[in-house]
């Protein structure tokens, strides 16, 4: 552990959330459970809650309004406490999306199993860092709520 680093989890995800009633309670599966910046964990929850996945795995996932991911994604950064450059955030759920991608691949190739059955999964985490790369950059600022002045 260095100094700004926590224990992430890795895969803070709806598929391994623990909810109570429509609450979160906490997250089980600690078995991926690291070193990581805040920002770095952070971008995977934002891949998967928001969710900034491509629209076709985000619409298999029950999501249907990809025209409320930028309101979503807010919601969970204000929700979490960021208060980081919410556009350099942007750039941190690309890398995490190909880096997750390639931990996939590089394990798949090594003969893992688990991995070789998750190369669906890699393939839609490379092409939503390219299609969270093509978002416009007001996607990473708040926009004002409604009467707001």
């Amino acid at each position: 552990m260095r100094p700004g680093m926590v224990v992430g989890h890795q895969d803070a995800a709806p598929y391994n959330a623990v909810m109570d009633g429509d609450r979160l309670a906490g997250f089980f599966d600690w078995d991926t459970a690291g070193p990581s910046s805040r920002e770095f964990d952070l971008a995977f929850s934002a891949l998967s809650w928001v969710p900034l996945y491509t629209p076709g795995a985000a619409h298999h996932l029950g999501f249907h309004h990809p025209d409320d991911r930028s309101r979503r994604l807010h919601l969970l950064l204000d929700a979490y406490g960021y208060t980081g450059d919410r556009a350099a955030f942007g750039t941190v759920v690309i890398q995490r999306a190909r880096r997750q991608s390639e931990v996939i691949r590089q394990m798949a190739a090594s003969g893992d199993p688990a991995a070789t059955a998750l190369l669906p999964v890699a393939s839609n985490l490379a092409q939503s860092a390219t299609e969270v790369e093509s978002l416009p950059s007001d996607f990473w600022h708040r926009s004002p709520h409604p009467g707001a002045h």
